[in-house]
């Protein structure tokens, strides 16, 4: 998910279709969260 965030606000590699500042926080928020999510699968 994090290469993905990357290349899908890098307007090289997306055009004219980079994501906005809205779903770039939302994309970062839900990397995030499955981070967590494994951390704690793996913990447990």
């Amino acid at each position: 998910m994090v290469v993905m965030m990357l290349m899908a606000a890098r307007p090289d590699v997306m055009g004219r279709f980079v994501i906005s500042t809205r779903l770039k926080i939302l994309g970062w928020l839900a990397t995030l969260m499955m981070a967590t999510a494994v951390c704690a699968m793996l913990a447990t």
